[in-house]
């Protein structure tokens, strides 16, 4: 009798105060956003999240038969997931991850086009590493992709966030302030792309220095240049995110 009473006594306290996770990571979504019971589109939608939406990371990710990763996350006290495409990594508790920063950093030769989708025409091509002023203006295509509105010889046009980033007002983030992280087991190749040789195979979770530098491969994706273990080499983008 002893012995239940005290389990009963322990089920109530665990109730009562819930474990939580660490919440040292978290995503802020772009557009309104189905959370579903699994990765991949196919999955029951469980809960549906306006924009600016904060979810915490819950150490697990995946990706669909598209190549999209999906992250696990916690909302409201149930588990989701939820499309890479339609969230950014949270800066700084910020609920708005692009009101910070005055430039569009291209992170791989990119079409500019007149309006936010492939269905628009190009404008014209930017070289990676360009900076173009950012509108503050952004928004999501039928893909989920999000395209950010900024000015180019004296005009508006919009590029893919597939191929650039936010900077800072400054226009840049000094060496080494800038990380890779890797959502999943990950191969680390000598090249931007799969027929590239393979170094090394890093951990989910792991932190990469960004060296700066990233390329689209043949099939418009986008590798990064990070280092490790005192070496070079390139990670894909589906698989890591800038921070």
């Amino acid at each position: 009798m002893k012995r239940l009473l005290s389990v009963l006594i322990a089920l109530a306290l665990f109730t009562a105060f819930p474990v939580t996770a660490a919440a040292s990571t978290s995503f802020v979504t772009v557009a309104t956003t189905n959370l579903r019971y699994g990765p991949s589109q196919d999955y029951s939608v469980g809960d549906t999240v306006p924009k600016g939406t904060s979810l915490a990371y819950a150490d697990d990710s995946d990706y669909d038969e598209r190549g999209v990763v999906w992250y696990r996350v916690r909302y409201q006290g149930s588990y989701y997931w939820v499309s890479s495409n339609q969230v950014v990594r949270s800066s700084g508790g910020n609920s708005d991850p692009y009101s910070d920063g005055s430039y569009i950093q291209v992170v791989a030769d990119s079409n500019l086009r007149q309006g936010p989708g492939l269905g628009y025409s190009v404008v014209a091509t930017v070289s990676d590493g360009t900076y173009l002023t950012y509108n503050g203006e952004r928004s999501t295509d039928d893909r989920g992709v999000v395209w950010f509105s900024v000015r180019y010889q004296g005009g508006n046009c919009w590029i893919s966030s597939n191929n650039s980033r936010i900077a800072g007002s400054g226009g840049g983030s000094s060496d080494g302030s800038t990380y890779v992280v890797v959502t999943t087991d990950i191969y680390l190749r000598r090249g931007p792309g799969l027929g590239y040789d393979t170094i090394t195979t890093v951990p989910e979770g792991k932190s990469l220095t960004y060296t700066g530098r990233a390329e689209a491969d043949s099939r418009g994706v986008v590798w990064y240049s990070v280092r490790y273990q005192g070496g070079n080499g390139w990670v894909s983008s589906k698989y890591s995110y800038l921070t």
